[in-house]
């Protein structure tokens, strides 16, 4: 019997991968600890000045240590396999480069809430819109926010 309080339908298969014309996006583990790291320092100033305290508590801290993010990879990749929210690692399209993440969650007011970064502010209204569609054709949410994005790419 399916539970009506859950994220997700039992019967949706939750994408672990999902790649585009710019971006291969995948679910966020603890593996890409190095690469996630990296485009989290690079990206701080960057995640400031797009979502405000209310969105980040403050994260990331301009002292945020390599072990608090393993910790917070290791919580979203729980959270995934419970399925009661989303992290997804953004990637050129060689997997070598992590670019930002995007993060599916539950909301009071939406079927979903999507709040995503990347290292800088070229590629947030690209990764947005791949994001919109994907979400729109893929997942089983028909009334989605994606705070700060709607507002600066509501076309």
């Amino acid at each position: 019997m399916e539970n009506k309080n859950k994220f997700v339908p039992d019967d949706f298969i939750v994408p672990i991968e999902h790649i585009s014309e710019n971006f291969t996006i995948r679910k966020l583990t603890a593996l890409d600890l190095k690469e996630d790291y990296i485009a989290v320092m690079e990206a701080k100033e960057h995640i400031h000045e797009l979502y405000t305290e209310e969105y980040t508590n403050g994260w990331p801290a301009d002292n945020l240590t390599i072990e608090e993010d393993e910790m917070d990879l290791i919580r979203h990749e729980k959270e995934f396999d419970e399925r009661v929210a989303f992290a997804y690692t953004v990637f050129d399209l060689e997997n070598k480069n992590c670019l930002g993440c995007l993060y599916i969650d539950p909301s009071n007011y939406h079927d979903a809430e999507i709040t995503m970064w990347t290292r800088n502010s070229i590629t947030d209204e690209l990764l947005y819109r791949t994001i919109k569609n994907w979400i729109k054709r893929d997942w089983p949410f028909k009334n989605v926010n994606y705070p700060i994005f709607e507002e600066l790419y509501y076309k």
